[in-house]
């Protein structure tokens, strides 16, 4: 493809190289799709190249695309979209998104990652395979926890591999709740791993900070990750909205501020 596409439909790579060279563009394609060499409809795999586009020379995936599968990426790309490793066709999605010539992986939209522990430690992975490659994190890192098996302390999920450094940071990180996380690790060698199994959290006081925000306090287990939980009335049927996370210290004390509180009464919880 040597010129700009008004395709709105998907781009499925399921097989062989989909090659974008000079002004080349996929910007009306809302999810492209790179299929890995196990998937269902051959064993092939594709290649999207975007090593030939030359104005400008790196690729860029738009805020309102997807960029999914576990095939193979060619050339420096800009990805300001979503993200998110995987093989659709499988019956277990995780798979391993591939990185090739890309002197940099820009992550600046959302990265979307799921891990499991069904039969044995599995998650996604990005992987930039460039002798000098780098990966710089930027934008939302939502991590999900797929399957039936529940985790434990020190289970650790491999997400990013670099020839080159790991840099930058993620201005927002999701990560399973009901467990603690160390996330430390990912500009050294891209995992993150369990550091505390939770139980079930309580609220010990609700504190007025200021005209629109509540200083919540409680406790749960140690370095375990939690949702804040709001509501504005108790009336049936009650609307419990995610209205943030916190994660408990070591010594196990819950503390959260909302600062967007709207109303006079509010009603709080932590939860999973």
């Amino acid at each position: 493809m040597n010129a700009v596409s008004t395709f709105t439909g998907d781009t499925l790579v399921t097989r062989g190289t989909l090659t974008l060279s000079n002004t080349a563009a996929l910007a009306s394609s809302p999810n492209i799709i790179v299929y890995g060499p196990a998937n269902q409809l051959n064993n092939a795999g594709g290649t999207f190249d975007a090593s030939g586009t030359l104005y400008p020379a790196v690729w860029t995936l738009g805020s309102g695309q997807t960029l999914s599968g576990a095939g193979t990426v060619q050339g420096n790309v800009s990805l300001t979209g979503t993200v998110a490793p995987s093989d659709p066709t499988a019956t277990n999605t995780i798979g391993t998104l591939s990185f090739v010539n890309n002197d940099d992986v820009s992550l600046s939209g959302t990265t979307l990652m799921e891990i499991s522990k069904d039969g044995g430690i599995a998650n996604d992975v990005i992987d930039n395979q460039s002798g000098i490659g780098t990966i710089t994190y930027g934008g939302t890192l939502i991590v999900t926890l797929t399957g039936t098996n529940t985790l434990a302390v020190d289970d650790t999920f491999d997400l990013f591999n670099a020839f080159g450094a790991l840099q930058g940071s993620f201005s927002t990180i999701i990560l399973p709740a009901g467990y603690g996380w160390d996330t430390g690790q990912l500009t050294v060698d891209g995992t993150i791993k369990v550091t505390a199994v939770g139980a079930m959290p309580t609220l010990g006081s609700i504190t007025p900070t200021g005209p629109t925000s509540f200083q919540l306090l409680g406790t749960g287990t140690s370095n375990a990750l939690y949702n804040v939980y709001g509501a504005d009335s108790l009336t049936p049927p009650v609307v419990w909205d995610v209205i943030g996370t916190t994660t408990a210290s070591g010594l196990g004390v819950l503390d959260f501020t909302d600062t967007q509180a709207t109303n006079a009464e509010g009603y709080y919880r932590f939860g999973y």
